[in-house]
């Protein structure tokens, strides 16, 4: 009789952790389901954006600063492209002064020349993912650069008459956020392509 009275709280204790393991694995669902979904919204943007989501890699954009290189490269009329901008001044771009950075910054010589003969030469850097510019060296009149490095970032804007040009370039050298091209060559194409695009 003790034997048999021994045996039912035995057979209840052996039962009480499989109990709690049910419990514990119930409450647990709403939490999984969560995390579930979780997962399908970030995998919904492709496996690639999914990664730089969990681990921070987009959202806020990346830190970018335009540098200039170690020896800015020297300006030559003979290289110089025409660019069609609608504008009254005469715009030309050194075509191998082009470079890329990061694939959103993409650096150039400007040269400016306005219908009463003034010439305005910059080397200027463009940011494709902000739409923004900076002038980053002037050049003298014996053709050298005086480097200007307090030069805010300015916003391209197609309404001000006094951008225009600098929109147009921004069309041809840029596509969406990114540089149209990571390869100089292929932006020099695309200046002297006759192209009608809207900023």
């Amino acid at each position: 009789m003790r034997s048999g009275m021994h045996a039912q709280p035995r057979r209840l204790a052996a039962g009480a952790p499989a109990r709690a393991t049910l419990v514990s694995i119930t409450s647990a669902r709403p939490v999984l389901a969560r995390a579930a979904l979780a997962l399908a919204v970030l995998l919904a943007g492709g496996p690639l954006a999914a990664q730089q989501r969990m681990f921070g890699l987009i959202g806020e954009p990346q830190p970018l600063e335009a540098t200039l290189p170690v020896s800015l490269p020297p300006f030559a009329a003979a290289r110089l492209i025409a660019v069609d901008t609608g504008s009254r001044h005469r715009v030309e771009i050194d075509a191998q002064s082009l470079a890329v950075d990061q694939e959103r910054l993409v650096r150039y010589s400007l040269l400016v020349t306005t219908a009463g003969g003034a010439r305005n030469l910059t080397y200027e850097a463009l940011r494709c993912d902000t739409r923004e510019r900076r002038v980053m060296a002037v050049g003298r009149r014996d053709d050298s650069w005086s480097v200007t490095p307090d030069s805010p970032w300015r916003p391209v804007v197609r309404t001000n008459a006094a951008d225009l040009h600098h929109a147009e370039i921004a069309a041809r050298l840029c596509e969406g956020a990114a540089a149209a091209s990571p390869q100089p060559a292929r932006l020099v194409e695309r200046l002297q392509a006759d192209l009608t695009r809207r900023y």
